[in-house]
């Protein structure tokens, strides 16, 4: 019992704050650390994001 409590500890007390990025043979990119579970997108996916995340949004000014 005591072993396992040292490892529950041990588990708790990993750097939560750290994200990592892992490539798939299929070509998924999984991205660890925002969730429980990994998000894994394809290019197609991040591409978008990407798109959407530098385009400009509605009422920003450019020279802002």
């Amino acid at each position: 019992m005591e072993r396992l409590r040292a490892e529950n500890a041990q588990l708790k007390s990993k750097d939560k704050g750290g994200l990592t990025l892992k490539v798939s043979e299929k070509g998924g990119v999984s991205l660890y650390g925002m969730r429980r579970f990994p998000v894994t997108l394809y290019k197609e996916q991040w591409l978008r994001i990407l798109e959407r995340t530098m385009a400009p949004h509605p009422g920003e000014c450019a020279g802002d």
